[in-house]
């Protein structure tokens, strides 16, 4: 039996500085002849929590937006004498470096050019990081059963992303790095087993709970410590309420028989749950909508199970002392000599070790038929 609650927080939209898992935009902003435009208006705006930021361009036309939240974002650039460029449903995952250059048209700033996700930040320019990403539509969605085996852990997953390979033992290799060359950490705090170097699984937040799990290597910074990194980030609450109910349920109906069982082990386990978040509301009190958010999980598991144990056991003949059947002989270690019928008298039995055969069961008799007689002593 295992409970988890996990992720019941709540979040600042005043973006600090500092955290570990937060990312960087950066673009160049140019008019149609190629020079650049300085000065000109870079907006951020946050889809989900509709929280902006501003920045300007400087005399290269350049701009950088630091320390920003892994989330979907629209991004405005507007001068003077120019038509607005527009990029929407930007997503920007943790510790990402994304650029997005704009390109200015000469007109009114009423008017725009709007260029969608698969247009910007293609090819990734400003670093040498090979990373991938998972979203947490792609968590609950592909097809593997990470609530089996008494633990809810989503860890197993990585073995899915590219780059990333399992050993015999489930410790996983990061782009050709050995498994203790590797860092995890969950919203920047490291959940690395300090005595061996390996993840401790069952610190991962439920899947109800993860907003993204991010795995990079080859040419890493120095900031992370390790050739490979695993960052994931859990979710926030956004201006919107949403909430949901989770149940999985696994038995034993499809298993096979393990071989030389009679019968399948029990098996019955149950994970449920529920998710909400939103703005903070304390009517008539204070509205956290665009300011203050929470998002909460509960997770229960039940994993009742039993196992099929085979073993052998003495007949009740062998615990009376009579071995006869077994093609044993049974010999007096002072003469030398054979018992007669291969049967001990009944004052040689220490009444202590029939008290102890009287805790084992006796065997059934499909395995007593099926009984081969060991060599002779």
């Amino acid at each position: 039996m295992k409970f988890k609650l996990f992720s019941l927080f709540v979040a600042l939209v005043s973006i600090g500085s500092g955290q570990s898992t937060y990312g960087t935009i950066v673009g160049t902003v140019k008019d149609p002849s190629g020079s650049a435009v300085p000065s000109a208006t870079v907006t951020l705006t946050n889809l989900d929590k509709n929280e902006t930021l501003q920045a300007a361009t400087n005399a290269s036309g350049s701009y950088e937006l630091l320390n920003i939240l892994p989330a979907h974002y629209g991004l405005t650039v507007s001068a003077k004498g120019f038509e607005t460029f527009s990029a929407t449903n930007i997503l920007l995952v943790s510790r990402q470096t994304l650029r997005i250059d704009a390109a200015l048209q000469v007109g009114q700033i009423s008017q725009s050019v709007t260029v969608n996700e698969s247009e910007v930040g293609v090819v990734a320019t400003d670093s040498q990081v090979i990373q991938e990403t998972f979203t947490p539509q792609q968590l609950q969605d592909l097809p593997a059963n990470v609530r089996a085996a008494g633990n809810t852990s989503p860890y197993n997953f990585l073995q899915a992303l590219p780059g990333v390979q399992p050993d015999d033992s489930g410790n996983l290799s990061i782009q050709g790095g050995i498994p203790s060359q590797t860092q995890y950490s969950i919203d920047g705090i490291s959940v690395t087993d300090v005595t061996g170097n390996s993840p401790l699984t069952n610190a991962f937040p439920s899947s109800e709970s993860i907003a993204e799990i991010k795995v990079q290597g080859v040419g890493s910074p120095a900031e992370y410590g390790q050739v490979g990194d695993v960052t994931t980030v859990s979710k926030s609450g956004t201006n919107e309420v949403h909430g949901g109910l989770f149940w999985y349920t696994q038995n034993a109906a499809l298993n096979a028989i393990n071989y030389g069982s009679t019968e399948k082990p029990k098996l019955i386990a149950n994970d449920f749950g529920a998710t909400i978040g939103g703005p903070v509301i304390i009517p008539h009190l204070y509205n956290g909508k665009n300011k203050t958010f929470y998002f909460g999980t509960y997770e229960g598991f039940r994993y009742p199970q039993s196992s099929t144990v085979q073993d052998t056991v003495p007949t009740q003949a062998m615990r009376n002392g009579n071995f006869s059947a077994e093609g044993v002989t049974i010999t007096n270690p002072i003469t030398g000599q054979p018992y007669p019928n291969d049967t001990l008298p009944t004052s040689l039995i220490n009444p202590v070790a029939l008290k102890v055969l009287a805790l084992f069961p006796l065997p059934t008799p499909e395995a007593q038929a099926a009984f081969t007689p060991p060599i002779t002593w």
